[in-house]
């Protein structure tokens, strides 16, 4: 689990994206939307969500794997623990709100003990 606190942020269709490092970003038709570093975010007044944590999956999912991640989120969810999942090449990464991050990863560590066949 990383350290930093990251929020996500939106900007509108067409505007210039802040000077702000970002680790991911989405264009939609209302907007881009930003993750970033919380106190980058901060430093520059944006508006932003609540922080997460970012849980970093250590397994190279396949972009096409059915019910990996369907089985995290179950799981989460029984717990009442809200995720913001965003799937990369390479990893899975949880966004996991900051008060939840560690009940989630209790979740997961229990979860990595029963891998799905």
């Amino acid at each position: 689990m990383a350290a930093d606190r990251y929020v996500f942020l939106t900007i509108a269709a067409g505007t210039k994206a802040p000077d702000i490092p970002v680790i991911g970003s989405f264009q939609e038709p209302e907007g881009t939307t930003i993750i970033c570093d919380e106190l980058a975010a901060k430093i520059k007044d944006l508006p932003s969500s609540t922080p997460f944590r970012m849980i970093t999956l250590q397994v190279h999912s396949s972009l096409g794997a059915v019910g990996f991640l369907a089985r995290i989120s179950t799981a989460l969810a029984a717990a009442a623990i809200p995720c913001n999942v965003i799937s990369a090449f390479h990893h899975d990464h949880l966004f996991i709100p900051v008060d939840s991050a560690e009940s989630a990863m209790n979740i997961l560590t229990k979860l990595s003990q029963y891998p799905i066949t």
